[in-house]
């Protein structure tokens, strides 16, 4: 049949045998050999190459439309090469190398996209198993931490104080520290807003998250270092009720200090006013009734005691750095030899205090250390042959000691050591951090220069200005050698000595001795 169709192609078109040939069934161009060869060979060069072009054509139209070759789509392929290479048509046989090396490409080709599907779907298997584990991980997971928060909170209700030691030995790896600490600052937040009385226009009392973490922070020492005006004494009295009240602290066992009075009034007051609100109402009753008092401070402090004690509220101790030694120490009490000389009880007490440190192992280090320390400081100075310098070298040398005098104390500051060393200079009698009492406090100046007649000069290093408790020490400090007789008071301070001379400096201290004690003047001369 194929051979009887393409007997006479010579009477063909190109365009019709290519018809033609498009048109036959596959199985018609595979049958036989003989009968492919036999047709062949009627076929001009021209034909034969559209044959082979046409064949191919087919075969590569088929291939790309499945997945790979059948089997007698191969078989035919061979068929046609070797009929090629019986012809020896050279340019028929490199258009169907080329052919059939393409073919060879799409089959890789399509393979190779075939096994990257398989391979990006195994992947993505595998991705979406590994994300559904870690969602299961993560809902065991919260659902392990909402039940320990539940136990958190419950330990927060019931045992505030003890929560910290039940985090750390129950549930530190299941909650981390910010989530431990969240916990808390939402707790006390919540009850601080509940059992504190609301602002004038009936706002809740609220704290932000470092105010209510340090007063969530009840184990063990805490150290908060805030700015001025950023809410301490605010931060100080709600954690002090929250311990009286919610941790059942005993105000008795709890101590508040303040840098001067007026700060510790002002807790004192807030602190009856949160443990009993209705005290702000008896407190503005007792300031309509216009105490007279000199000391506005004392005035209010005693109101507020009273207002509290009318109320049967317990108030926890509060007061200022100095009553707190002075009620300790007792100054007023002299530790010294008793009336009667010969019993002297006093000074075999303390004996008794030092023969027990001497004698206990413990201390024996520390008080070698502080002998030693003695001794190596003098070790040094020979070292370092302060001993073999001339006058001059002597004095440039102890002049360039920032701490220490010419006389050789020891002072706080280089604005005190300049002072020092010009009295000693010129020869002036002075006391360095001489005890003066005042309100029943050993109270230190800087210099003192006593008279013969009595009284004398005291010269002030105020190293600080601008902070309202050091200003306001300053001030009754002025006060008090304003109201001495026979005292007059010098007043130095570090802008003094900033953008001066050493030499500037103490011209001012020469001229306010002259000024303030005329008396002095001849030592100058």
């Amino acid at each position: 049949m194929f051979s009887r169709e393409l007997s006479h192609p010579s009477g063909l078109s190109n365009k019709r045998f290519r018809s033609r040939l498009a048109s036959l069934p596959r199985s018609n161009l595979i049958r036989s050999r003989k009968h492919l060869s036999a047709a062949v060979e009627t076929l001009t060069k021209e034909q034969f190459d559209a044959l082979v072009y046409e064949v191919f054509k087919l075969l590569l139209r088929d291939s790309a439309r499945k997945s790979n070759l059948s089997s007698d789509d191969i078989g035919w392929y061979e068929e046609v090469l070797a009929l090629l290479e019986e012809f020896e048509s050279s340019q028929a046989r490199e258009r169907a190398q080329k052919l059939f090396a393409h073919v060879e490409k799409i089959q890789h080709d399509r393979a190779a996209q075939e096994q990257l599907k398989l391979q990006q779907e195994i992947e993505r298997k595998k991705k979406l198993e590994e994300e559904e584990r870690l969602a299961r991980i993560r809902v065991e997971t919260e659902k392990r931490k909402r039940g320990w928060l539940e136990k958190i909170q419950l330990e927060l209700k019931n045992d505030f104080q003890n929560v910290d030691a039940y985090y750390r030995d129950n549930c530190v790896n299941e909650l981390s520290i910010d989530e431990f600490n969240g916990a808390k600052i939402e707790f006390v937040s919540n009850w601080v807003a509940k059992h504190l009385p609301a602002d004038d226009l009936g706002h809740p009392f609220t704290l932000d998250s470092e105010q209510a973490l340090a007063i969530a922070a009840v184990d063990g020492n805490v150290l908060v270092g805030a700015r001025a005006g950023s809410g301490k004494t605010r931060t100080i009295t709600c954690r002090t009720v929250f311990l009286i009240k919610h941790c059942r602290i005993s105000p008795n066992e709890i101590l508040l200090l303040a840098f001067n009075r007026k700060a510790a009034a002002e807790i004192r007051k807030r602190l009856l006013i949160y443990l009993c609100p209705e005290a702000s109402k008896q407190l503005e009753l007792e300031k309509k009734k216009g105490r007279k008092h000199k000391d506005k401070i004392a005035s209010e402090s005693q109101a507020v005691a009273d207002v509290a004690e009318r109320l049967g509220v317990d108030l926890p101790h509060v007061m200022t750095f100095h009553a707190l030694a002075y009620a300790i120490v007792h100054p007023g009490k002299i530790l010294f030899d008793d009336p009667l000389e010969e019993s002297q009880e006093l000074s075999r007490e303390i004996q008794t205090v030092i023969d027990e440190h001497t004698r206990n192992p413990k201390y024996k280090p520390l008080i070698r250390d502080v002998m030693m320390a003695h001794f190596r400081e003098a070790w040094d100075r020979i070292i370092n042959n302060c001993y073999d310098k001339s006058k001059a070298e002597l004095l440039y040398y102890r002049r360039a000691i920032p701490n220490e005098s010419i006389a050789g104390e020891y002072v706080k500051s280089y604005g005190e050591k300049l002072i020092a060393d010009f009295l000693f200079e010129h020869n002036i009698s002075y006391h360095y951090e001489k005890n003066h009492w005042w309100n029943n406090l050993n109270y230190r100046p800087d210099f003192t220069i006593p008279v013969p007649a009595g009284g004398g000069v005291i010269i002030e290093y105020f190293g600080m200005k601008g902070d309202p408790d050091y200003d306001e020490m300053s001030d009754q400090k002025r006060i008090y050698w304003r109201n001495k007789p026979g005292w007059k008071l010098i007043e130095l301070f570090p802008h003094d000595i900033k953008g001066n001379s050493p030499e500037e400096f103490t011209d001012l201290l020469k001229q306010s001795l002259q000024k303030k004690w005329h008396k002095l003047y001849k030592t100058f001369r």
